[in-house]
């Protein structure tokens, strides 16, 4: 399996910018919701905004976690409209419509909310991919998200945000049937891609070290590693002491993420990699709660892997996404 890359980033936005870009972005729409859920999320980045800093975050668990959740799905919609200009505009008022649906936090028995989720994540996975200086196209039935940029394969993913790690398994098994069910055409390359914001409950964290182990096994021995059992509690806000402390936890989250997704895809498919998708990836939105700063910056990030070392094509393409913009189609 390849070393991660991490090969796209969107600029650190504050809080309070976030909310007014929001607000931005839901009045260039013609399907905005009144009272919708991105409401509840502008009026609670506004109320953290307003806070006297340095003070502790005087907020129950429950709250921080409708914070935690508005802070991924305002970046992401941020992100959203970025990439609805250069989109069909009826691909981007059907989707959104459904984006808009749902409740503040989810519920894990709404196809609602799940719907609603996956499809924000496939506006911003379309925006970084773009932002690598890639052509990007969504359409209705087909592939969640296509990249093509001249001299290298077309890039083709599936997305999904898990409800908590325990249900990432699920979510990996939902994009195989979508890929094995669409047909990637040869040639092209296919990315499994996992929304991780509702996977920060520590389960990753305790299973690092059996995961680095997998991934310096051999292939053959990958076959025996269990399928680890994980039990998922609900995130909520991360403190730390400084900015470096923040940033070291952003970076270690993400890479270990990275890894869960690539393993729990190898064993979903029974010890080896899907034939359609050798490249597994996950975007984070990763809010830290700093004790005299509160959260100056929500950066979006996302990280890739190649499971399927023999794959030149992939490499080649994962290659090029790490190279970065060389400007936007």
């Amino acid at each position: 399996m390849r070393a991660l890359g991490e090969w796209s980033t969107t600029e650190r936005v504050s809080v309070a910018d976030c909310a007014d870009l929001a607000v931005a972005a839901l009045g260039a729409l013609n399907c905005a919701r009144p009272n919708g859920r991105f409401e509840s999320y502008i009026a609670i980045m506004r109320e953290f905004a307003a806070l006297p800093f340095p003070c502790a975050l005087p907020w129950d668990a429950d709250k921080q976690t409708l914070f935690f959740e508005a802070a991924s799905q305002v970046t992401q919609l941020i992100a959203a409209a970025r990439v609805w200009p250069v989109l069909p505009p009826d691909v981007v008022t059907n989707k959104m419509r459904r984006v808009l649906a749902g409740n503040s936090i989810p519920d894990p028995n709404l196809d609602v909310d799940a719907d609603a989720r996956n499809i924000l994540l496939e506006f911003a996975t379309a925006c970084l991919v773009r932002a690598a200086g890639f052509a990007v196209s969504m359409t209705i039935e087909r592939e969640d998200v296509r990249g093509s940029l001249d001299g290298f394969p077309d890039l083709v993913v599936e997305c999904k945000r898990p409800v908590s790690t325990g249900s990432l398994g699920t979510s990996i098994k939902k994009c195989c049937r979508q890929f094995q069910r669409r047909r990637v055409e040869p040639g092209a390359v296919g990315m499994i891609l996992i929304g991780v914001d509702r996977m920060f409950d520590g389960v990753p964290e305790r299973l690092a070290e059996q995961f680095g182990a997998w991934k310096g096994a051999a292939p053959g021995d990958r076959r025996s590693t269990p399928t680890p059992t994980i039990v998922a509690t609900p995130p909520a806000m991360p403190t730390f002491a400084t900015q470096t402390d923040a940033s070291t936890w952003g970076d270690r989250a993400l890479e270990i993420r990275v890894q869960l997704v690539a393993v729990v895809t190898w064993l979903t498919c029974g010890g080896h990699h899907p034939p359609e998708a050798p490249l597994v990836g996950v975007l984070a939105t990763l809010p830290a709660f700093l004790q005299d700063e509160g959260v100056p910056t929500i950066p979006l990030r996302m990280g890739v892997v190649n499971i399927s070392p023999e794959n030149g094509a992939a490499h080649s393409l994962l290659r090029r996404l790490l190279r970065g913009p060389e400007g936007h189609p």
